[in-house]
């Protein structure tokens, strides 16, 4: 609801009072009533252009500007979630995907990604619907770890903040619903057919969006902090098997590029 205080009444009453005393005092010194008119018609005639040049064009830049620095400070939050158990988790999601291997050859970021990268890798995502089996994965561990970061997630889904970054807090949810499907079980070794059904549809879901956000972020560091985003290129938890994670050396000898290397010869990957 518009509310309208007694100072901004007095303060738009003065400025007109103030504007009909300016234009009195012009028809006494230049004694030009048609001249005045002719320019006070032609001020009022510009009004609808200064509205739209202050109020959506300026305010919607301004808006814009206030909404970039706001998901730059978001994004600080989303990248401690992922330090502290994101990533963690992630590589946990990760072995109940049994396509998993289709996915991390197109979306795994490499060290000279551009945004076109990112959007095609999107895209891809923006198609993904994989089908997670609770039965491939280790129930007992994925309780542990959410059990131990869940009042780590709590705190964050009381962020008033975060409710500026919906798909963020969808994933929060998702992950707090998956801590709640298992702690509900008394046991996670002897669970029906019905029950892997259920929580394979969970953990699919909790995957999906935690994939799509985690490469949002993956290009926020690309941006805006290139020596995190090498770090992060070199300990994905989307790289794909058989590989090694390494800076790899210029035919001068020099740290080149980060890049992820083929394993010698005889030496199994990650």
């Amino acid at each position: 609801m518009l509310r309208i205080t007694r100072w901004k009444v007095i303060f738009a009453a003065g400025l007109v009072l103030l504007a009909a005393a300016l234009f009195v005092v012009q028809l006494l010194i230049f004694r030009d009533p048609h001249s005045t008119l002719f320019y006070l018609l032609q001020d009022v005639a510009f009004l609808p252009i200064s509205v739209l040049v202050l109020t959506v064009i300026v305010a919607e830049a301004l808006e814009w500007r206030e909404r970039s620095a706001l998901m730059h400070r978001l994004n600080m939050i989303i990248g401690v979630f992922f330090s502290e158990a994101g990533y963690d988790l992630l590589r946990r999601l990760l072995v109940f995907d049994p396509g998993r291997a289709e996915v991390t050859s197109v979306v795994h970021p490499q060290p000279d990604w551009e945004r076109a990268q990112f959007a095609a890798a999107r895209r891809t995502l923006a198609a993904w619907s994989p089908s997670c089996d609770a039965r491939a994965g280790d129930l007992a561990g994925l309780e542990a770890l959410l059990r131990e970061h869940r009042q780590f997630t709590l705190s964050l889904v009381e962020n008033t903040g975060l409710l500026e970054h919906e798909r963020f807090t969808e994933l929060l949810w998702a992950v707090l619903h998956v801590d709640d499907e298992l702690a509900a079980r008394d046991s996670l070794t002897d669970l029906g057919a019905a029950d892997l059904d259920h929580l394979g549809l969970d953990i699919g879901r909790a995957y999906t969006q935690l994939v799509r956000q985690w490469l949002d972020y993956m290009e926020h560091l690309s941006r805006h902090y290139p020596f995190l985003y090498s770090l992060a290129v070199r300990t994905s938890p989307l790289a794909q098997e058989g590989t090694t994670a390494a800076i790899a050396e210029a035919p001068n000898g020099r740290p080149d590029a980060v890049a992820t290397a083929e394993p010698p010869d005889g030496v199994a990957g990650p």
